[in-house]
């Protein structure tokens, strides 16, 4: 076993074939000319990813026979015999390596967002690739090409998704907790202020002492119910510390290359 497969990397055959993590499915169809041998998938990077935004089960599949990107000619009039006269301008159409499909980004209902999971579906425009690929110095047939065109695509879809999950729709639960935090801030700091006893010090300390409970609170929810799959977060509420790691990771970590770059 190479190190490239043991620090995570591993072919792309045999993840197809073999679909080694439970909750991760890969089905990418690359045309036969690619050598998909060096196509290496980052396995632990992707799962890492996952558990940071909330996503329970991503499935990637690759689709071909779709739409590309394309050029439209610009009509500047008309002819006498209804003809359309083409001018000298074009629009470019620009199709998206992927699409993810929306019914899979439906959050578990009526859980807290720390507890709340979605399962991520992302179809691949292996025919789109293919065309960006083409474009390129070495052209479809360079692995590393590919490499790169698909980690964008695995890595921008978990990202959005992530933050979609971690930073939207607030539940029952989160409002009254940001709720009771905000009387919390309002009364503590603001009562020794309307009787001229005013100490920051010890107005910093109360709000620091609330947060510690409120933080406090959640680890206990993770001790007593551990079915729940809680993700622990500095904040109550919007997980926007893990959604800000999601993001620097994402960009980052590489989840797709060309095991063999050296190689022509």
């Amino acid at each position: 076993m190479s190190a490239r497969i043991e620090s995570g990397f591993v072919p792309l055959p045999k993840v197809e074939q073999e679909q080694p993590e439970d909750k991760i499915k890969i089905i990418l169809n690359l045309p036969p000319y690619v050598d998909q041998d060096r196509i290496g998938v980052n396995l632990t990077g992707i799962s890492k990813l996952c558990r940071l935004g909330g996503i329970r089960q991503l499935v990637v599949i690759g689709k071909t026979d779709e739409e590309t990107s394309h050029v439209i000619p610009e009509i500047s009039g008309m002819n006498s015999d209804g003809s359309a006269i083409a001018s000298k301008k074009i629009a470019r159409v620009t199709v998206p390596t992927f699409q993810v499909n929306p019914h899979s980004l439906v959050p578990d209902r009526n859980q807290r967002i720390e507890a709340r999971w979605v399962d991520l579906r992302v179809n691949m425009n292996i025919d789109e690739i293919c065309l960006r690929v083409s474009e390129k110095s070495e052209g479809v047939h360079s692995p590393k090409n590919w490499a790169r065109e698909l980690n964008k695509g695995f890595k921008t879809p978990i990202r959005r998704a992530g933050n979609q999950n971690l930073l939207h729709n607030l539940e029952h639960g989160d409002k009254a907790d940001y709720a009771w935090l905000s009387v919390l801030v309002a009364a503590y700091p603001g009562l020794p202020l309307l009787v001229g006893q005013f100490n920051p010090e010890g107005a910093a300390f109360n709000l620091l002492w609330y947060y510690g409970c409120a933080r406090a609170g959640a680890l206990i929810r993770r001790v007593f119910n551990p079915d729940q799959n809680q993700r622990f977060s500095m904040i109550p509420g919007l997980q926007v510390d893990r959604a800000i790691v999601l993001g620097i990771e994402s960009r980052v970590k590489t989840l797709i290359k060309d095991l063999h770059s050296d190689k022509k």
